[in-house]
């Protein structure tokens, strides 16, 4: 590799590693913006998120839901779970069918709680 393709190989990293960057910004806000829609209904979700994280058992979108009520927000849901697996306190562990009407058996994740 002479030294003009090495240059070149470095810009294309710097410019994959800025596009990253900009992806996480924009998918963390985003997630804010689709929990502080419906401040209550995320603090509520969240308390039954972390109870459920507590009780070792495996869990999914659709028990949070149950307990709940549906989220007021289309992200709102997917965006609590996001912010329980970058917190540590959930790790995905499987797939299973939704149980909702809504989602007509399509796949969820299926969770337990870490720690």
């Amino acid at each position: 590799m002479n030294a003009e393709e090495y240059v070149a190989r470095e810009e294309w990293a710097a410019l994959d590693r800025y596009r990253a960057g900009i992806i996480q910004a924009t998918q963390e806000a985003g997630q804010q913006a689709a929990l502080s829609f419906a401040r209550e209904w995320a603090d509520v979700a969240w308390d039954e998120l972390v109870d459920l994280a507590r009780s070792r058992r495996h869990f999914c979108a659709d028990d949070v839901i149950a307990e709940v009520g549906p989220a007021p927000s289309p992200g709102a849901v997917g965006a609590l779970f996001k912010q329980a697996a970058r917190h540590g306190l959930i790790e995905c562990v499987g797939t299973t069918t939704s149980q909702r009407i809504s989602r007509h058996g399509g796949l969820t994740r299926l969770w337990v709680g870490v720690g």
